[in-house]
């Protein structure tokens, strides 16, 4: 395959594949294992490459050809090439092939997989011993021509090849002493010493004694003459000893084998990081950190975690997994085309299937520590509390923070964890002074008396551990300690600014330069900026971390982060940040961290595009919360820079993902900017469009929102827009549906419906599809409408927040049709939509109150009631404007449990919580039932016509006020209308009352039939305007007055049946007004009895 691009391969320290732009694509674990064994051993066959690197898949040759695949996909050309005995591309410069310097495969792990981990060990051996014998060479010319700093290199490279060979050691310390540097002779054998003891219990040998004695007496000779500064010994570095935390570890070890996960709280300095490392330490176990500058990237924090799993950890993952992982960590499938939406719970499991699979020397993982959480971004901390909970029992958790710092999601974090019992704080406390004074001696530093000391080190401090050693640092460094006494009280901050000031000053230069770059800090970045190879580096780099200024690419403390911040003037931070965000433009850097620094460069034009790509990213990993967050920076500065067209582009995108997220007056605030900021006639449509489906979605301000949409029809007409006014007229169409103008919604919906069908995009035209369903199913057209419901719910298959809309009004349609239990299923499907993903909120707030309604069609009253209460909280902020038709529908359901005070305390808060026309139907229903049973006045007749299925059932509930001559016509003309509309509920209970009106007036043929039809339409179904016992009691008459004796007594029988079923499930507290308040209820149980007996 061609290829232009020229690409590298880096085998050696971390695997990643490097293109010449600068960016590059890490490597994970077993693509890195086979790119090496290909790039050692060419011409290896395919069936050895699989059986080596897949030696536990059930088909080892499958599994190579989908990793082969994902090469091409991911760079664009075939990095092993090969039919049968694979080679690497040649487009390929491999480094581990031009005699490179590293560990080959870098710090992976391969333990426990067979043949290749025992290839990688003879590998690097042989690598090892190679690279020994170079160093070997190179040292032994530097000294023989007396270049004592070029022989030193090669002695701390030799160090570094074999760090448990005390030769090598013995070569630093002797070359320092020969450079006549003392201080670092000094520090080499004690980190000798040191590791000697913890490693093995020994000591050094005489010879490196002797040299170490040597080094001690040139130390001596000097005196205070000496103008180098005394070394710090390396146990004020880091202590020997855990000081002060056996209890804490205790608590710890207790609450794990309690299946608890434990938070560590406390301020800094007090050694949470320690802690939770001894807590660690001989288990298979991970340790992760948030770091500065993650809060503003979603899943940062979360990412460092995944890739340390999977660098360390053998992990199996299958494609699908891959795939849905790469939204965190794109070099896991590297060019896959990721969907616009997806289930956040996907994402989840795909999390949880990676640590499931972690193993390590044959077991699996066992310890997951997160520490620094207060530094973490909200999208990890969510999921950070999803792991606690569902591998709490499996898993022992430990995560640190600083107390009343963090996000508000680690604050729920805690909250839902405690409450649950899955989780316990720890709060660490100071030392006190019987442990500061263990801490002085676990240093072992000579000539400090520790009872002199112990008291007045635990006032200097408060008992602070980091605090405390610092202090015994500049004493050390200063020579008071050794005088007795303490250096003036500081603050912590200060002493370490002091410290950093003895460094070398490319040392700090490389301090400052990780502190302005966070989380972006790399060897290569160190490279760039200070104009250095990486190996000219050594000698700094092991400066800052023998000065525990750096650990690892992070810094060892955040307080030695914000002291060395401190240090870099104003003018030079802003020009480091533009530096450092040009440098990550080049490489694929993260957009949130790009735009951040170039924020911080204060260059506003070039943070905005990184803004957006930010706002698109947050998208891909599932946060729109997020994207909204960056879209607001962004358009903040772009009204600040003037670019209104822009700017109006931006809100528009806010407000769409608004909707999304919440309904609140967050998102009613940005339409009214975006009406601020429009200029043409388009934008004023867009702004005005915006007004009227706000209006539309929260049911509230519905006349003024069908003004604004009648708004923007004219413009779009005037600019000859077609698309705009398909647009606007669906929302109008819905709007005057509404608001009880049905004939004018049709109009609009005849209008823009051709246009729809047609619309290019896929969400759009669902959408516009479903808001034609709204308004067909509510007139005539009803099942024209269900359909389109259904239509529009097909559209969206890919697409869940529309697809989550239209389930739930097909399941609108289908309660007008009855059929409650596919009302159930298209709302089961719309819940578990919302439930997958994180912030479908703006969505699917009707959902519980239309499963209520199904489940009283069903009986169900416990579970329908409990729905009705949570559904009236939740229209309070969601929707406004429907409280009062839940209320009513409330209402409604007291009255079947025989609750009559309850019904009509619930009438009374349905009309207070009026605020447009919307709940008038509902309301006349209510009345209209009421004044059935005698418990209020007939209604007056509404003022605007409601839509057809209201207005059918008001002419049903109607027709009870009439004589029955007159009632029959008006009877008569509502079952044809609802059996052309499907409307199955309605037709029974038209037909019940039918059956009930030809008996009285002698008709006992006629009554018999609408009887027999009204049993077999809903049989065993209650209906929104007859329960099944009224409808029974309407029936089961006709049917003996017509000489039917047997089948009337059996339908009483099933009748009463249903009500002791219906009894025995309500709630003791409303069983005996359902049979005693209920007179329906009541009258089947009597006439059941009655006829058993005649």
């Amino acid at each position: 395959m061609a290829h232009d691009e020229a690409l590298t391969l880096r085998l050696l320290g971390a695997p990643a594949v490097l293109r010449a732009n600068g960016s590059s694509t890490r490597l994970e674990k077993r693509a890195a294992g086979l790119l090496a064994l290909v790039a050692l051993q060419p011409g290896s066959s395919r069936a050895h490459a699989a059986e080596m690197l897949w030696p536990d898949s059930d088909d080892p040759r499958r599994a190579l050809r989908q990793q082969l695949l994902r090469f091409r996909r991911g760079f664009g050309l075939d990095l092993i090439e090969g039919e049968d005995a694979l080679h690497l591309s040649p487009a390929l410069r491999v480094d581990v092939l031009q005699g490179g310097a590293g560990e080959l495969l870098g710090k992976l792990n391969f333990e426990g997989w067979g043949d290749f981990a025992d290839w990688l060990s003879i590998e690097r051996d042989r690598r090892r011993g190679d690279a020994t014998a170079r160093l070997n060479e190179q040292l032994a010319t530097a000294q023989t021509q007396g270049d004592l700093d070029a022989a030193l290199q090669a002695a701390q490279d030799l160090l570094r090849t074999d760090f448990e060979s005390e030769v090598h050691h013995r070569n630093v310390i002797r070359l320092h002493y020969l450079r006549g540097d003392m201080a670092q002779a000094q520090a080499a054998y004690a980190r000798l010493k040191s590791h000697l003891r913890a490693r093995y219990g020994v000591l050094p040998s005489q010879e490196t004694e002797q040299l170490a004695r040597a080094a001690q007496q040139a130390v001596a000779a000097r005196g205070t003459a000496s103008s180098r500064l005394p070394t710090v010994p390396v146990t004020v570095l880091r202590p020997p000893a855990l000081i002060g935390r056996r209890a804490e570890l205790t608590q710890i070890h207790a609450a794990w084998a309690q299946s608890r996960a434990v938070l560590v709280l406390g301020e800094p300095g007090l050694g949470k990081t320690r802690l939770l490392d001894e807590a660690v330490h001989g288990t298979r176990g991970l340790v992760a950190q948030g770091r500065p500058g993650d809060s503003g990237v979603p899943y940062a924090t979360l990412a460092r975690l995944l890739r340390a799993l999977i660098d360390r950890f053998e992990v199996r993952l299958g494609d699908s997994q891959r795939t849905n992982l790469a939204r965190l960590l794109p070099e896991l499938a590297p060019g896959a085309v990721l969907a616009a939406e997806a289930p956040g719970l996907v994402l989840q499991e795909a999390v949880k299937a990676l640590i499931s699979s972690a193993r390590l020397k044959g077991g699996a993982l066992e310890v997951l520590v997160i520490d620094d959480l207060h530094f973490a971004d909200e999208a990890s901390v969510e999921m950070i509390q999803s792991l606690v909970s569902a591998f709490h029992a499996q898993l022992h958790f430990a995560l640190a923070q600083r107390p009343g710092e963090g996000s508000a999601a680690a604050s729920a974090l805690r909250a839902q964890l405690e409450e649950a019992r899955f989780m316990e704080p720890l709060i660490l406390a100071p030392l006190n002074e019987r442990e500061v004074g263990e801490l002085i001696d676990s240093l072992e530093i000579e000539h400090l008396d520790t009872a002199t000391l112990a008291a007045p080190l635990t006032r200097h401090t408060g008992g602070n551990p980091l605090f405390a050693l610092e202090t015994l640092k500049q004493g050390l460094a200063t020579g008071q300690l050794r005088a007795g006494q303490l250096p003036q009280p500081d603050a912590v901050g200060t002493l370490i600014e002091r410290r950093l000031k003895q460094l070398p000053d490319k040392a700090i230069a490389l301090a400052r330069l990780a502190a302005i770059a966070g989380p972006d800090f790399s060897i290569a970045l160190a490279e760039h900026a200070l104009g250095e190879r990486a190996l000219a580096l050594t000698d700094i780099w092991n400066s800052l971390q023998e000065a525990q200024v750096l650990r690892d690419t992070g810094f060892a403390h955040d307080l030695v982060a914000d002291a060395v911040l401190r240090s870099v003037p104003a003018p030079i931070a802003r020009h480091l940040h533009g530096e450092l965000a040009a440098w990550l433009e080049q490489r694929d850097g993260e957009p949130a961290r790009i735009a951040a620094h170039w924020l911080a460069a204060a260059d506003a034009p070039r943070a905005l595009p990184w803004l957006h790509r930010a706002a698109d990213r947050a998208l891909q990993a599932l946060r729109p919360r997020e994207s909204v967050e960056f879209l607001e920076r962004a358009l903040e500065l772009e009204v600040q820079l003037g670019q209104k067209a822009t700017a109006f582009a931006t809100l528009s995108q806010i407000v769409d993902l608004r909707v999304r997220v919440d309904l609140g007056e967050n998102l009613l605030a940005a339409i009214e900017r975006l009406a601020t900021l429009a200029t043409t006639a388009a934008q004023r449509v867009r702004a005005l469009h915006a007004r009227a489906e706000f209006a539309m979605h929260r049911s509230q301000g519905l006349l003024e929102g069908r003004e604004a949409a009648a708004q923007a029809l004219n413009i779009a007409l005037e600019i000859q827009d077609t698309a705009l006014q398909i647009e606007v007229r669906a929302t109008l169409a819905a709007l005057e549906m509404m608001t009880g103008r049905a004939d004018e919604a049709l109009n609009q919906v005849d209008a823009f419906l051709p246009g729809a069908r047609v619309w290019p995009d896929t969400e759009t035209r669902a959408n516009l599809l479903g808001y034609a369903a709204y308004v067909l199913t509510r007139t005539h057209r009803a099942a024209e409408g269900a359909a389109l419901f259904d239509e529009s719910a097909r559209q969206a298959i890919d697409i869940p927040r529309v697809r989550l809309v239209a389930l739930a009004n097909a399941a609108h349609a289908r309660l007008q049709l009855n059929d409650a239990q596919a009302a159930l299923d298209c709302l089961a499907q719309s819940d578990a939509l919302r439930a997958a993903h994180d912030d479908l909120r703006g969505s699917g707030h009707s959902n519980a109150w239309m499963r209520a309604s199904a489940l009283r069609l069903l009986g169900h009253y416990r579970e329908a009631l409990e729905l009705l209460d949570a559904a009236a909280q939740d229209m309070l902020t969601a929707a406004p404007g429907k409280l009062t038709s839940v209320l009513a529908d409330r209402a409604m359901l007291w009255l079947e449990l025989g609750q009559i005070h309850r019904a009509q305390q619930d009438r009374a808060r349905a009309l207070e919580a009026r605020t447009s026309a919307q709940g008038d139907v509902a309301l006349h229903l209510l009345d209209l039932r009421l004044h059935a049973l005698r418990l209020g006045p007939a209604p007056a007749a509404l003022e605007r016509t409601p839509p057809h299925f209201a207005r059918l059932r008001i002419a049903l509930a109607g027709s009870a006020l009439q004589d029955d001559a007159s009632a029959l016509a008006p009877l008569e003309d509502t079952l044809q209308q609802s059996r052309s509309c499907a409307y199955h509920g309605l037709e029974a209970a038209t037909l019940a009352r039918m059956a009930q009106r030809h008996q009285a007036m002698g008709g006992l043929g006629a009554a018999r039939d609408c009887a027999e039809q009204a049993i077999a339409r809903c049989p065993g179904l209650n209906t929104e305007d007859l329960s099944w016992p009224e409808i029974i009691l309407c029936a089961a008459p006709a049917l003996e007055a017509a000489g039917d004796r047997a089948r009337a007594r059996a339908l009483l029988d099933e009748g009463a049946a249903w009500v002791e079923r219906v009894h025995a499930a309500l709630p003791a507290a409303h069983q005996s007004s359902f049979l005693t308040q209920n007179a329906s209820a009541r009258e089947l149980l009597t006439s059941a009895v009655q006829a058993r007996r005649g």
